[in-house]
């Protein structure tokens, strides 16, 4: 079972694997709740291998981010619980 599927069959409330492709704009989610948005300093999609896949690089800078819109689900409110991971 892969990484993904485990995740998957958790049932999260969305889940960004971080593994599209270098000229995206945004981080697709895999439960198609919210897409998250590039900025477009700070943040390079598909710049660390890491075995057959590339991932993102966070320079550390200010605004070295993925933003996710708001959505109502993402509130400890919702369910009593938050997790991120």
């Amino acid at each position: 079972m892969s990484t993904r599927d485990v995740i998957l069959s958790s049932d999260p409330v969305s889940y960004w694997p971080l593994d599209d492709p270098a000229s995206s704009a945004v981080v697709r989610d895999e439960r198609a709740l919210r897409s998250g948005t590039v900025p477009a300093t700070g943040v390079q999609l598909a710049a660390v291998p890491f075995g057959t896949k590339q991932f993102p690089l966070f320079d550390g800078e200010i605004d070295s981010l993925i933003r996710i819109p708001h959505h109502e689900r993402y509130s400890h409110t919702t369910k009593n619980a938050l997790t991120i991971a």
